[in-house]
C-alpha cells in the first residue's frame, strides 16, 4: 500500500520524453506538471489522511480519502483516485494530463501515510523502529520502481500502457485491502460481544470498509480538534521542527534527483549524456538496490545504537538516542550528492553516477527518524 502514491507519480518520469513529443512541449514543462506538482500534492493529501484516520480509523481511510465535501469514510474517494489515473490513459489534451496527474496523487496517498499509524497499532515498542524502517523502505523505493520498470516498457510500446498498468496496480491493491486488511486500531468502545473480531459478519465488515462504524464512534474516539491540532503542534517543538527541516531537505534532494536524472542522462550533449531509454531505465535500478541495502543496514544500526545507549543510561531509554544514527547517515549522503553532482557537471563515467546515487540513498535510509518523532 505504501508504494502506490509515489509509484504512480513516478510513471511520468519514465514517460517524460514521449509525453513531450506527443504534446509538443519541452521535457521540463512535462516534468513540472506530471512529476513535480503531483509529488507536492502527496503532502497535503497525506496530512488530511492522517487527520481522518485518527478520527474514523485506519482501514476506511486507506481505501478512501476526501473530495470537496468530507464523505465520512466512503469508498468513493479511492474509486476517484483510481479513476483519475485511468483517465490519464485516455486523455488527449495537455490540460487534462495536468489536472488528472495532480488529482490522482492527491487522492491516493492515504494508504502510504496511514502505514505509520498501523505499525504503531500492531507492533510493540521494541519492534516499532525496525518495522518503521521497513515501511519507510516501501515508499522510498516506490518512486524509482516505476521509472526503472516502465522505462523498458515505453521503449517498445506506447507510453499510455504505463499509466494503464499503474491503474491496474491500484485496483489490485484496493481489492487486496478490501479482502484481507483489518482495522488495526484497538477500539476501546466496543460494548457488545457481537461486535468483536471473533464474530465479524459480512455486514459488519462492510460497515467497517465504508466507514460507517468509524463514523458512528468518531465522537467517542477524538474530536476534530484532537485530530487536527497535534499535526500543527509538532511545529511548535524546536527539536521536531529541526528534524522536519533536516529530513525535508534530504528528501527534497532525493526527489529532485529522481525527477531530473532522466533529463541529465537522456538529453544530448553538452547538457546530458545522450543515453538511450533502456540505459536510463537501467540506471534507475541503482536507488532501488540502494534503498534495500540501506533498509538492512538501518534496521540493525538503529537497534544496536539504542541498545548500547540504553545500557549506558542504566537501562533508561530516551527517544533522542535514535538521533545518533543521523551522524552515521550524513557521510554517505554528503559524499553521494557531491559525487553525483560532479558527475553531471563534468560528464564523468556512469560509474560515478551509480556510485554517488547509491551512496546517497543508503544514507537517507539510515537517517530515518520516524521512530523518534513517534516517541
Amino acid at each position: 500500500m505504501a508504494q502506490i502514491p509515489d509509484f504512480n507519480s513516478g510513471i511520468g518520469v519514465a514517460c517524460l520524453f514521449p509525453l513531450a513529443r506527443e504534446y509538443r512541449t519541452t521535457p521540463g514543462e512535462i516534468n513540472n506538471v506530471s512529476s513535480n506538482w503531483s509529488i507536492f500534492l502527496l503532502g497535503p493529501g497525506g496530512l488530511i489522511a492522517v487527520m481522518l484516520a485518527k478520527r474514523y480509523g485506519r482501514l476506511p481511510v486507506s481505501i478512501s480519502e476526501m473530495a470537496k465535501q468530507i464523505m465520512s469514510d466512503s469508498i468513493l474517494v479511492a474509486v476517484l483516485g483510481i479513476s483519475f489515473l485511468n483517465w490519464l490513459y485516455f486523455c488527449t489534451k495537455f490540460e487534462h494530463l495536468c489536472c488528472d496527474a495532480l488529482l490522482e496523487c492527491f487522492f491516493s496517498t492515504a494508504p502510504q501515510v496511514t502505514g505509520l499509524l498501523a505499525v504503531t497499532d500492531m507492533y510493540p515498542f521494541h519492534l516499532q523502529a525496525r518495522m518503521l524502517n521497513f515501511w519507510s523502505a516501501g515508499f522510498l523505493v516506490s518512486p524509482y520502481m516505476s521509472p526503472w520498470l516502465f522505462g523498458y516498457l515505453v521503449e517498445k510500446i506506447n507510453y499510455r500502457w504505463a499509466y494503464a498498468i499503474g491503474c491496474f496496480y491500484g485496483v489490485f491493491v484496493v481489492v487486496l485491502i478490501v479482502l484481507f486488511v483489518d482495522e488495526t486500531i484497538y477500539d476501546r468502545y466496543l460494548t457488545l460481544e457481537s461486535d468483536s473480531l471473533a464474530t465479524t459478519t459480512p455486514n459488519s465488515r462492510l460497515k467497517t470498509l465504508l466507514g460507517i462504524s468509524g463514523h458512528q464512534t468518531a465522537d467517542l474516539k477524538c474530536s476534530w480538534r484532537q485530530a487536527i491540532m497535534p499535526t500543527f503542534q509538532l511545529l511548535t517543538k524546536p527539536h521536531c521542527l529541526a528534524l522536519l527541516i533536516y529530513m525535508g531537505v534530504i528528501f527534497g534532494f532525493a526527489i529532485g534527483i529522481n525527477v531530473t536524472n532522466v533529463v541529465f542522462t537522456s538529453s544530448p550533449p553538452p547538457l546530458g549524456y545522450g543515453l538511450s531509454q533502456v540505459i536510463v531505465a537501467s540506471l534507475y535500478a541503482t536507488p532501488v538496490v540502494a534503498v534495500f541495502m540501506g533498509e538492512i543496514a538501518g534496521r540493525y544500526l538503529n537497534d544496536k545504537t539504542v541498545s548500547i545507549l540504553t545500557s549506558r543510561n542504566h537501562g533508561v531509554f530516551e527517544p533522542e538516542m535514535r538521533l545518533w544514527t543521523l551522524y552515521l547517515g550524513i557521510p554517505p549522503i554528503v559524499v553521494g550528492f557531491v559525487v553525483l553532482g560532479g558527475a553531471f557537471e563534468h560528464k564523468w563515467n556512469l560509474v560515478a553516477v551509480v556510485f554517488g546515487w547509491g551512496m546517497a540513498e543508503v544514507g537517507i535510509m539510515i537517517s530515518t527518524v520516524s521512530a523518534l518523532l513517534l516517541e
